[in-house]
């Protein structure tokens, strides 16, 4: 689910977040998996791919995990991500990749 929401969520048609920032890099990246999924798999491939550092939170293994995840996205599909306090839930690599140059974090690839 993409959607514009209070938690800093995006959605990929909302104008330009940031129209006057050059790219930041992203402190803290956490990412909400459910093992064994594809889209999950595809957010990790995305993500090394590029060397972008992050931590991931098996949210079937860890109730915290899953909870934090349901309180961040106001859902429990996976995949869902984490970038210093904003969050794009249940996508696909594509998306992930409209969404990354958008809010405009490096590395932009």
């Amino acid at each position: 689910m993409i959607g514009e929401s209070p938690k800093n969520r995006a959605t990929l048609t909302s104008p330009d977040p940031f129209p006057n920032e050059s790219p930041m890099r992203p402190k803290t990246i956490r990412l909400f998996i459910k093992p064994g999924c594809p889209w999950c798999d595809e957010a990790i491939e995305w993500l090394d791919r590029r060397g972008i550092v992050y931590e991931t939170l098996d949210v079937i293994r860890n109730p915290e995990a899953r909870q934090e995840m349901r309180d961040l996205t106001d859902q429990t599909r996976a995949p869902s991500l984490d970038v210093d306090g904003h969050i794009l839930a249940d996508f696909g690599a594509d998306e992930l990749e409209i969404w990354w140059k958008r809010m405009k974090f490096e590395p932009v690839s």
